[in-house]
C-alpha cells in the first residue's frame, strides 16, 4: 500500500547549469572538470530514474561513482541505485548496494527506509522490521515507517507491538498521522476480532477516501458481524459501484443474505464470489461466522 522509495535529485547540478531533462547531444554542455562530469552523470541517472528506466539509471549511477569513488555524494547515489536495481529485478544487488549505503551512512533514514522497502518486497519481514526500527530510532516522527512497522508486527501476530505503534500514531499531530492511525487501528481491530471498535477508524478512512471499495467492504464486514445489516447493505451496494467484479463483496453479500435468512440469495452470491476467485473453503468459513449469529 505504501512505497518508501526516496528519490534524491542532485540539486547541486543546478549550480552547474545542468538539467534533468534529456537534451540533444549537440546541446549538452561539455563538462569542464571531472567534478562537472560526475554531476552530469548523476543528473542523467536521476532523469532516467524518474522516467523509470531502472537498469539504465542504476548503470549511470555506477558510472558516476566509478569516476569519483571518494565523492561524498556517493552514498546518496547508492540509495537511489539500490532502489533502481530492485525495480529492475536485481534484489540481491539492491540489498548489497543499500547495505553499503547503510554502512557509509549509519545515521541516514533514507538508507534504512530504502533497504526496508527492498526487504519487504523480498518477503524478509524481520529484516525489514529491524531497518524500520533503526529509522525510527533516528527520527521518531516518521509516520509511514511507524505504520508499516506496526503492520509488520501485526503480520507476525505481535499484537502488543502493533498496538503500541498505532497508539503513538493516534497521538501524533497532522492529517498524515491521523489517517495512518486509522489505517493501523482498523486493521488491528479486525485482526483481533474487535469489530465494533474497528468501525470508527474505518469510517474515518471511508470519509477520507470516498469510493474506495476496500475500506467500504471492510466496514460492511464489521457491520455484518456487529448486527447492523442495514449499514452493511449500504456499504456493499456502494462498494459494488466502484468494484463490481470484486468477489469478496459478493461473499459479504452472501453473509448478509444468510444473516437475513435469505438462503437462496446467499447461495447465489456465494457461488458468484467463487467464480470471481474467492476460495470456496474461505467462503464457507466466512458464512459460518454469521450462521451462529442469526
Amino acid at each position: 500500500m505504501t512505497r518508501l522509495i526516496a528519490i534524491i535529485i542532485i540539486t547541486l547540478g543546478a549550480a552547474f547549469g545542468l538539467t534533468a531533462q534529456t537534451q540533444p547531444d549537440s546541446l549538452v554542455r561539455k563538462p569542464a572538470t571531472q567534478a562537472d562530469a560526475y554531476l552530469d552523470l548523476a543528473a542523467k541517472a536521476d532523469s532516467l530514474m524518474q522516467c523509470e528506466y531502472w537498469a539504465a539509471a542504476a548503470d549511470t549511477y555506477r558510472q558516476a561513482m566509478r569516476m569519483q569513488p571518494s565523492n561524498a555524494l556517493n552514498p546518496l547515489l547508492m540509495c537511489n541505485m539500490g532502489m533502481c536495481l530492485n525495480e529492475a529485478g536485481d534484489v540481491d544487488g539492491a540489498i548489497a548496494t543499500l547495505t553499503d549505503a547503510r554502512r557509509m551512512l549509519p545515521g541516514s533514514t533514507i538508507a534504512a527506509l530504502n533497504r526496508a522497502q527492498v526487504f519487504r518486497g523480498a518477503g524478509l519481514y524481520d529484516e525489514a522490521y529491524a531497518d524500520l526500527s533503526d529509522a525510527l530510532d533516528i527520527d521518531s516522527t516518521l509516520v509511514e515507517a511507524r505504520l508499516i512497522r506496526g503492520m509488520l508486527a501485526l503480520r507476525s501476530d505481535s499484537i502488543d507491538r502493533a498496538r503500541a505503534d498505532f497508539g503513538i500514531l493516534s497521538h501524533m499531530p497532522g492529517d498524515e498521522a491521523h489517517v495512518a492511525a486509522a489505517t493501523g487501528n482498523a486493521l488491528l481491530y479486525i485482526a483481533v476480532g474487535e469489530y465494533m471498535q474497528a468501525i470508527p477508524p474505518l469510517s474515518t478512512l471511508v470519509e477520507k477516501f470516498p469510493g474506495d471499495a476496500d475500506w467500504l467492504g471492510r466496514r460492511a464486514l464489521c457491520r455484518i458481524l456487529t448486527a447492523d445489516p442495514a449499514g452493511a447493505s449500504e456499504d456493499i451496494a456502494e462498494a459494488m459501484r466502484y468494484a463490481p467484479e470484486d468477489g469478496e463483496l459478493y461473499l459479504y453479500r452472501a453473509m448478509l443474505g444468510k444473516l437475513r435468512y435469505r438462503d437462496e440469495e446467499a447461495k447465489y452470491d456465494r457461488r458468484h464470489a467463487i467464480t470471481l476467485g474467492v476460495d470456496a473453503d474461505h467462503a464457507d468459513a466466512m458464512i459460518q461466522l454469521v450462521e451462529g449469529r442469526r
